[in-house]
């Protein structure tokens, strides 16, 4: 653990109960004394100082060798692990569940669009190989799949008339 001295009362304290209150470094006492005399304190002037020795998560005390760092927060070995391989949520799990349960349903609700969109490409294909009969058919497949869809009816009878 580090130590600091008050500039005030020069008393030796540790470093992470020290303040640094516009560029002086402080204790608490004397920190709330100086505040005190002052009629205006931006925020940004005052801050508590962090020990690079000691984890901000659990307090470990690392002796004199510094912590590495996460958000310029030193942090031990074990609080890093569990910072860093922090599991999800319960409730995110359950959101990605419902929207995959959601999603699951809907392509259900609309697998006949789809039957119709890939007996469609199909029958274009057959088309161009030349193969209008196998267009005719496929477009009256897509047709049954999706008769809603009048460029289906329209392109079976285009084929099937080419095709007599």
């Amino acid at each position: 653990m580090q130590s600091v001295t008050c500039e005030a009362c020069r008393k030796q304290i540790p470093r992470r109960s020290a303040l640094r209150v516009f560029d002086r470094t402080l204790c608490e006492p004397c920190a709330e004394a100086d505040v005190g005399t002052r009629d205006k304190v931006p925020p940004e002037s005052v801050a508590r100082l962090s020990d690079p020795t000691v984890c901000a998560q659990c307090g470990h005390d690392n002796g004199s060798d510094e912590l590495p760092t996460i958000a310029q927060m030193p942090v031990c070995p074990a609080c890093e692990q569990t910072l860093r391989n922090r599991a999800f949520p319960a409730w995110v799990k359950l959101s990605l569940a419902t929207i995959l349960v959601l999603a699951v349903v809907a392509m259900g609700k609309n697998l006949r669009f789809f039957q119709g969109y890939v007996a469609a490409a199909k029958a274009g294909t057959a088309a161009a190989h030349g193969d209008l009969d196998r267009a005719a058919s496929l477009y009256g497949s897509a047709l049954a799949a999706v008769p809603e869809e009048r460029g289906y009816d329209v392109m079976q009878k285009f084929f099937t008339g080419i095709a007599l």
